[in-house]
């Protein structure tokens, strides 16, 4: 529960955001609330795809227009590549669904990847701005 308080009350999310919030809620250090969240984000019972459906439509809502970016991220463990699908929305890029691969798993396949990323979005998309596309 102190978890879902922290979200809603943190306007920019990230685990590290999430995590100093929540800690300043709890008599726990930072460190530890940060570690929590991570646990929690990483655990294999949560569904991201789901997840990341409930985000989608609370983002693009009843949005009538949306304009979608894709881009390709190499985190700094030097193994994996990070497709993120973001909404361009008031001069910013809110990332709505992302996929993380392997890079040898990349060769001659990553359209493949962001078109399944593609689909994916194209689904949990609201239909009130899938009619105006």
């Amino acid at each position: 529960m102190a978890l879902v308080w922290a979200v809603l009350y943190e306007p920019l999310l990230g685990i590290a955001r999430i995590g100093r919030h929540l800690a300043t809620a709890n008599t726990t250090t930072a460190k530890h609330a940060i570690q929590g969240v991570d646990r929690f984000v990483g655990h294999l019972r949560i569904n991201m795809e789901v997840a990341q459906g409930d985000w989608i439509g609370r983002m693009v809502g009843t949005a009538t227009r949306v304009l979608l970016t894709l881009d390709w991220t190499e985190p700094n463990d030097g193994v994996h590549q990070i497709l993120t699908c973001k909404l361009r929305a008031h001069g910013r890029a809110l990332p709505l669904a992302w996929t993380t691969v392997r890079k040898d798993a990349l060769k001659d396949r990553t359209r493949c990847y962001e078109k399944q990323l593609c689909e994916r979005v194209a689904a949990l998309v609201p239909k009130a701005a899938k009619s105006s596309c």
